[in-house]
């Protein structure tokens, strides 16, 4: 199977997946031809990297949406021929994400983890998911009872259990971090004690909670906090690694020094 994670209730395998961004966060050009370029640069740079998916955030803007996603349009035969396995997320946008991600399940034909789909519009996608060889991410706030449901309304649609990851959310460390490692510590208690409806694998987009961090933004902070980059790289791998150890298949991180420390350590 393309996504090697064992995906039983019994499992501790974990893989780690290196998330870039389909525009420059940090630019605010609307030069979308020069931002395409950019990130098939930053997707070349990845093939090489120890990361055992990339995960592609297409952070789209409800304002110049029509715009970028003709860019979007063209990425395809990249995505397509690209040498890893790939996450294709959308722009945590309810609506737009339904045209984006039906879009990319429908003409990216790698077979690929889509994210995600959410209680507001699970049934405009999964019916596009059903039809490829494309997994979906469910996401649900932190609470067992959400999930599950939505688990069982999916499969009600016709969507098969092996196509099914779930996102049972969290916050970033020092920002809701315990709630989301509890939550997912039940989510696989009850699996092991027999809830086919919790028996999925866990994927978290932990570095994209880190990096919403005030402590990771500014260098105001007293001298006793470290320099900002170490600080950065350390709040991301301590994060990541309290996933892990809550048991998630797939942790997504947005920095080369955390999926390097996790490989070194604790694979």
């Amino acid at each position: 199977m393309l996504y090697d994670v064992a995906f039983t209730k019994n499992s501790s395998d974990f893989k780690i997946a290196f998330e870039i961004p389909f525009l420059n966060d940090n630019n605010n050009s609307n030069n979308y031809s020069e931002q395409f370029e950019d990130f098939l640069q930053r997707l070349k740079n990845t093939k090489d990297f120890q990361a055992d998916l990339i995960s592609i955030k297409f952070n789209l803007t409800l304002k110049d949406f029509d715009k970028q996603f003709e860019y979007v349009k063209k990425s395809t035969d990249v995505l397509n021929n690209f040498n890893k396995p790939l996450i294709l997320r959308g722009c945590n946008n309810e609506k737009l994400d339904i045209e984006l991600l039906n879009f990319l399940a429908t003409n990216v034909k790698k077979q690929s983890i889509i994210a995600f789909a959410q209680e507001a519009n699970y049934r405009e996608i999964i019916p596009t998911i059903i039809e490829t060889s494309h997994k979906i991410v469910l996401r649900t706030p932190i609470d067992i009872n959400l999930a599950k449901e939505l688990n069982i309304l999916s499969l009600d649609l016709g969507l098969k259990k092996d196509k099914i990851l779930i996102d049972t959310d969290t916050g970033g460390l020092g920002y809701g971090l315990d709630y989301g490692y509890s939550m997912m510590e039940k989510v696989k208690l009850e699996a092991l004690k027999g809830d086919e409806m919790l028996d999925f694998p866990i994927i978290s987009f932990i570095g994209e909670e880190v990096s919403k961090a005030k402590e990771l933004k500014s260098d105001s902070f007293d001298d006793n906090w470290g320099e900002i980059d170490k600080r950065v790289d350390l709040w991301e791998i301590t994060a990541a690694s309290s996933i892990i150890a809550a048991n998630a298949n797939i942790v997504v991180v947005c920095n080369k020094n955390t999926v390097k420390t996790i490989n070194e350590v604790l694979k």
